[in-house]
């Protein structure tokens, strides 16, 4: 049994390096193995991290774990519900850092009233992706970082006009974290790449929409109107 469970673990720690290089049946098959004969915990943790991440590759069959205490009427339960409860967790971060990127300074400065605008904000996001070949156009890894991101295009004295305007206050460490930066023009995103996308209606257009103030962006109505 030490040698069968030997080369468990050296597959393992083989396939370590690339995810997604095997198949989750595979992984399956390796973790049932795994638990059958009684690998290290740190090694079958491994595996349900990894097969978590490709949990919807899986068939039905490949979830049957029998129970590790060998009644051929039972099925390990426990084991695939915590496989299905770390891919459900995983598919919520990812949703969540989706939704980062087009997140509006509004919910990032704690602003408790807000409105279709938001929609505006996050559609000027996804056309500065579209027209200057960059997507995520501002990639942070959580709202301080994203707060940051922003500020360092749109810039400072337009974060603070805007956090005046609407007596807020940004909390210490966020204050630092932001620095200080001025505007950038939007031609300072143009290079030869995506120069036959952009269009001085296109910056224009752009430009109205990645507005900290809500209220300065366009609305529904304007975006759609032709001009």
């Amino acid at each position: 049994m030490a040698r069968h469970r030997l080369l468990v673990e050296t597959i393992l720690w083989l396939l370590q390096l690339e995810e997604g290089c095997v198949s989750c049946s595979f992984l399956l098959r390796l973790l049932r193995a795994a638990i059958l004969l009684e690998c290290r915990e740190v090694e079958r943790n491994e595996l349900k991290r990894r097969i978590s991440r490709q949990l919807d590759e899986a068939a039905v069959p490949d979830l049957l774990f029998g129970n590790p205490e060998g009644d051929a009427l039972l099925y390990d339960v426990d084991t695939v519900h915590v496989l299905v409860e770390q891919f459900v967790e995983n598919s919520r971060c990812d949703r969540m850092e989706e939704i980062m990127d087009f997140k509006g300074p509004e919910l990032l400065v704690d602003l408790q009233d807000y409105d279709y605008s938001l929609d505006m904000w996050s559609l000027g996001c996804m056309f500065a992706g579209m027209i200057f070949r960059k997507e995520p156009f501002f990639y942070g890894h959580d709202d301080h970082d994203q707060l940051v991101k922003i500020a360092k295009v749109v810039g400072i004295d337009e974060l603070n006009a805007y956090l005046r305007k609407y007596q807020l206050e940004l909390d210490p460490q966020l204050e630092v974290l932001v620095g200080w930066h001025t505007k950038k023009p939007w031609s300072r995103f143009i290079n030869a790449d995506n120069q036959h996308l952009v269009s001085p209606k296109a910056i224009d257009f752009l430009d109205k929409l990645l507005r900290y103030d809500h209220q300065e962006r366009l609305t529904a109505r304007e975006a759609m109107s032709p001009g």
